[in-house]
């Protein structure tokens, strides 16, 4: 990796031009929250957001060690603006003010593009709207990605239960900076340690084999609160259930492990183990995983179950 330049944060703070980039996209990422570094300028930035999109924190920039700039600004659908102020004087500096109006990027909400512009006034642009850049590349505007530690899972009851799908689980991310840090962003689902068991199934059987998850990759978008947008359906369907009883396979169950893993663009910043992945489309992202759950069903002559991180639902409404 290059070094940072240290010189050229001079360009924001004294005034001297550079070329203005142009933006126009607008992406739903919910906060600017975080540690952002800047190496082009060797500047960071730590934002803070409060739950009605004012922004504040401060900036720190090599020529003044030590001393932050504060900053106020506000954040709305992933288009921000925030302006840095007390400039003036302080390490020579003779700007009043720099104000940074831009968007968050999608996947993983963890990198920024825009302009920004000072009292001189002058003006130019800030990181780049691309979320894999060479690593090294001293024009990216990003913070680490934000990973959950867990999440939580509401437990459906048996009218919840889709006939066509089986149990519907809705899960919530825990750990986030803010109550809606994760929104905009997506979790796929994988295939996780060791084989999975399926005591139902037999040679010949209709219903296909449940040991695994079983389309790798699929998507789910996080809607508001840290919240799925949809279900994680787990278990056998009714027909499935009503197959395996006149075959006389109950009791019968499966078991297999899930890999949760959230989407990330680059940072230098982000995990060891963010690394690249293939969505059940066939398309290449990156991300880190973040959660190892245990998944279950189970068929009894009366109930039908559906288990996920040691919660169980139960259904004895399917005949």
């Amino acid at each position: 990796m290059h070094a940072p330049n240290r010189t050229r944060v001079f360009l924001l703070l004294f005034g001297l031009a550079i070329p203005t980039q142009a933006f126009s996209q607008l992406l739903s990422c919910a906060t600017v929250q975080g540690n952002w570094t800047w190496p082009a300028e060797d500047s960071s930035f730590v934002l803070n957001q409060g739950a009605s999109g004012t922004v504040t924190g401060y900036m720190l920039t090599s020529t003044c060690a030590g001393v932050q700039f504060p900053i106020t600004g506000t954040n709305s659908s992933g288009s921000f603006t925030f302006t840095v102020t007390g400039l003036y004087g302080v390490c020579g500096s003779f700007v009043n003010w720099l104000t940074f109006t831009g968007y968050l990027g999608q996947p993983g909400c963890n990198y920024a593009y825009g302009n920004w512009s000072n009292s001189i006034p002058n003006s130019g642009g800030f990181g780049q709207d691309d979320p894999y850049p060479p690593i090294g590349s001293s024009a990216i505007f990003v913070k680490p990605v934000d990973v959950p530690t867990s999440e939580t899972s509401v437990t459906p009851t048996a009218a919840q239960w889709s006939t066509t799908y089986s149990a519907p689980w809705i899960q919530t991310l825990v750990g986030g900076l803010a109550p809606s840090e994760f929104e905009g962003r997506g979790v796929y689902e994988y295939a996780g340690i060791g084989p999975g068991n399926d005591t139902c199934w037999f040679k010949g059987s209709t219903v296909k084999i449940f040991a695994a998850v079983t389309t790798p990759g699929f998507e789910w978008y996080i809607s508001s609160k840290n919240a799925w947008g949809g279900p994680d359906f787990i278990g056998w369907n009714l027909a499935a259930v009503q197959y395996y009883r006149t075959e006389k396979r109950v009791p019968c169950l499966s078991t297999r492990t899930q890999q949760m893993v959230i989407d990330a663009a680059y940072s230098p910043q982000n995990p060891s183990s963010y690394g690249p992945y293939t969505n059940s489309s066939g398309g290449s992202f990156y991300g880190v995983p973040y959660e190892l759950n245990t998944l279950g069903a189970g068929i009894t002559a009366t109930t039908a179950t559906s288990t996920r991180n040691g919660k169980t639902s139960t259904n004895t409404t399917w005949k």
